[in-house]
């Protein structure tokens, strides 16, 4: 398992081969007069576009995208990789599309933020929202860029971004008559409250069964899932240990 500072960032090239590149971007431009007509509540944020959609529509929900099977390839990601301490067995993700037209760009934002007089709002066991922000260029007039942290980084088509979730960010003004087009999401690996109704803007994806046998979790010790502290307490016994842990079953 590799963690990620919320405040830092990493990639992963090839994530997206150049054929899939092509073809979500066709998708995405083919139809984003659909996308652009679906009803939706303006939060107090200046997205338009694909982008202010993301509330209301996962991308990876086409049915032309679908079979890509994208959500599912995170698991193999180091980020993703199952540890004692926890298993990264489901992750909750919202993906949407960004497709800026000549003139149109996406202002410098990070995926959360604290709140200054409380600064524990939202929070689970002092860390808030578990999740990483991901984007991934498809198309565009090149050279283009992404600015991270106030630093230009060029875009290489099939490239996954994963930034940290106070890491700002932002693409500057579409200056081309050829849109830049690429996808985004905000995966979690803990549930949260955010989900609840809203099956329209987030995916579950669980991870595969040759990837998750019981005999690799007993080997790791019984780890955490990623429900582990929501919900119900897990159960212990007088001294304190989870009971059906490893520490549980070695007290007998």
């Amino acid at each position: 398992m590799v963690r990620l500072d919320p405040n830092d960032k990493t990639e992963f090239e090839n994530f997206l081969t150049d054929e899939e590149c092509t073809h979500l971007a066709y998708i995405i431009k083919r139809d984003e007069h659909k996308i652009l007509g679906i009803p939706h509540q303006r939060r107090g944020n200046d997205y338009t576009g694909l982008t202010a959609k993301h509330t209301v529509y996962n991308i990876f929900n086409h049915a032309d995208i679908r079979p890509l099977r994208i959500p599912e390839r995170l698991f193999d990601l180091p980020l993703f990789q199952p540890s004692k301490e926890i298993w990264y067995d489901e992750l909750w993700l919202q993906a949407w599309a960004n497709c800026l037209h000549q003139g149109e760009n996406i202002n410098l934002h990070c995926h959360e933020t604290i709140d200054k007089d409380n600064p524990y709002m939202h929070h689970t066991h002092g860390e808030g929202k578990q999740l990483y922000a991901m984007s991934i260029y498809l198309d565009g007039q090149d050279p283009n860029y992404t600015h991270w942290d106030g630093t230009p980084q060029r875009n290489v088509r099939g490239t996954l971004h994963v930034a940290g979730k106070y890491l700002e960010h932002q693409v500057k003004t579409n200056i081309h008559t050829t849109p830049r087009i690429s996808i985004a999401m905000d995966v979690y690996w803990r549930y949260d409250s955010i989900m609840d109704n809203s099956l329209k803007r987030f995916l579950h994806i669980q991870r595969p069964t040759n990837l998750s046998t019981e005999h690799k979790r007993i080997a790791l010790g019984k780890p955490n899932t990623t429900r582990d502290g929501h919900g119900i307490p897990p159960l212990t016994d007088k001294y304190g240990y989870n009971v059906g842990s490893k520490d549980w079953y070695e007290s007998k």
